[in-house]
């Protein structure tokens, strides 16, 4: 029989990279939305513990509310940084890890498909929650995997931030980032402008 401790070890290995998994999650959302507030955004969490939210979840789980728009947030992590998120036409999608550039087979068992292809669901955002305010989709990776990719045949297609991926746009923390001072600082210009003057930040 094996030992109780033993057992609780494996479990700890076991569940360890998720327990990190989570924890980067948290820190991020925590500096995203002190950004976002500084920058006159709303930010409304569509679970009660957002960090948790799954991948494939059919409803978005952060929404940033600003004056012009709104970004409506699906999270999606990646469990090891070396994986590479393969996008299917049928809006589908696997993960294979240990491949070469740009989706080769480095040597002999290095290329393994870690799961079975996954359908994305359809992403819904309550109309109450848009307003009369342009929708913008979010993909917000993080922890990122490798790459995000797209394979047809012998065509290879990488994402980069700003494409559309699941009918989202794809962004990393510091894309996004910059996406919420961007709109803060257009919110500025159309200030300055209706009142003929110059904003003072």
């Amino acid at each position: 029989m094996i030992p109780l401790f033993l057992i609780l070890i494996l479990v700890i290995i076991l569940l360890a990279p998720y327990a990190i998994l989570l924890v980067r999650r948290q820190i991020m959302l925590k500096e995203i939305k002190a950004l976002a507030l500084r920058c006159g955004f709303k930010v409304k969490s569509l679970h009660k513990l957002v960090f948790f939210a799954r991948n494939r979840g059919n409803k978005y789980d952060l929404v940033f509310v600003g004056k012009q728009r709104v970004y409506a947030v699906k999270l999606w992590s990646a469990l090891h940084s070396d994986s590479t998120l393969v996008v299917c036409p049928d809006n589908s999608y696997y993960v294979a890890r240990g491949v070469g550039e740009p989706f080769e087979q480095k040597g002999r068992g290095e290329y393994n498909l870690r799961d079975k292809r996954k359908k994305v669901p359809d992403t819904q955002l309550a109309l109450k929650l848009r307003g009369n305010r342009e929708t913008v989709p979010i993909m917000l990776f993080y922890p990122s995997c490798k790459r995000v990719m797209q394979r047809r045949g012998k065509d290879i297609l990488v994402y980069e931030q700003g494409d559309r991926v699941f009918g989202k746009r794809m962004y990393f923390p510091d894309g996004f980032k910059s996406l919420i001072l961007e709109g803060a600082e257009a919110t500025r210009t159309d200030v300055a402008t209706v009142s003929g003057g110059k904003y003072d930040a």
